[in-house]
């Protein structure tokens, strides 16, 4: 039993350990505890940033930090509204179908609980509105979800409200056949009108997704520079250029995690607004008023085979601040 937060550092004898094999060594506990602990978020990095699994690979002076678990939650009653559920309101209904259901995101609400803590999602209000799909889908913690965005990312998302769709929806993403086009500031000046970026995306020791531009292997002393990772593909074109920022038109031809704030990140260009994929010097100036990513069209193929395209336009509180910006 974990009582109180513990601060804990790797030495040289343990670099490359376990996470997992680390923690049962030093706190003297079951595995199957110490994944409890990971699962609901309770051992995190020294960015307060949570470990996803118990076999990633600890490296010198990683700090891991490791929270008692929370007390068991109560039942929530999800037909009752809970006092921050007001975020409901600004989900916009764009479009829908008896196959499916297009909706505007508003960033802050997550897609689906990762957790019994999170009541407050996505998911929980296409349960409480469209009871009828609670069984459509692979998982009932995700009705009829299909796709994602980040919970600081506004935008158009499709729902299947049948299996039929949801089927057909799951292929198109898979075979990357759904067009998705986004729009985003972010920081500095960039000089080409349009750029494709294809660095690796892979989740690095912190927990944060990692990528680098590519490294030909040319030579010996150039293997350790090699970015390991999953393909991924992020198109854009500059829309205006301002004295501190761009503003971009962002087609991402695969579907990673964190993929255009990772790619914009190792670019050197992040996300304006971005709390995690940002440098240090950048973060102390940044004034945004949120993540300024928002899913700005989504387009794929209904159940008769004809292609759809739906729009979400830039939310008020982006072009607001945009408009401040001098170019």
């Amino acid at each position: 039993m974990i009582e109180k937060t513990l601060h804990l550092s790797i030495d040289e004898d343990h670099d490359g350990i376990r996470l997992d094999k680390f923690l049962v060594e030093q706190l003297g506990i079951s595995r199957t505890k110490i994944l409890a602990h990971i699962k609901q978020e309770c051992v995190v990095n020294g960015a307060n940033i949570p470990f996803t699994k118990g076999g990633i690979m600890l490296k010198t002076d990683t700090e891991v930090v490791v929270h008692p678990l929370p007390a068991p939650a109560e039942t929530v009653d999800e037909e009752t509204s809970a006092p921050d559920d007001s975020i409901y309101q600004y989900i916009k209904i764009i479009a829908e179908t008896d196959d499916y259901l297009v909706i505007s995101k508003p960033a802050g609400l997550l897609v689906h609980p990762s957790n019994e803590k999170q009541y407050i999602t996505l998911a929980h209000w296409l349960k409480r509105t469209y009871p009828e799909i609670i069984s459509v889908g692979e998982d009932k913690v995700r009705p009829g979800i299909v796709h994602r965005l980040d919970k600081e990312t506004s935008g158009v998302m499709v729902v299947a409200k049948t299996q039929r769709m949801f089927d057909l929806l799951k292929t198109q993403f898979q075979s990357r056949t759904v067009k998705k086009i986004y729009h985003t500031l972010v920081h500095g000046i960039i000089e080409p009108d349009h750029d494709i970026l294809d660095f690796l995306i892979s989740r690095g020791v912190d927990g944060k997704m990692a990528s680098r531009p590519n490294v030909s292997v040319e030579a010996l002393s150039d293997v350790r520079k090699v970015q390991e990772g999953k393909q991924a593909k992020t198109e854009f074109w500059v829309e205006k250029r301002f004295i501190n920022h761009t503003w971009l038109r962002v087609q991402i031809h695969t579907g990673r995690t964190h993929q255009i704030r990772v790619h914009m990140f190792a670019y050197n260009h992040p996300v304006a607004g971005d709390k995690l994929y940002i440098q240090k010097k950048l973060k102390e100036k940044d004034n945004a008023p949120r993540m300024f990513l928002h899913a700005a069209e989504l387009s794929f193929d209904d159940i008769d085979g004809k292609r759809v395209t739906f729009v979400s336009h830039v939310p008020d509180k982006m072009r607001e601040y945009i408009n401040t910006l001098s170019a």
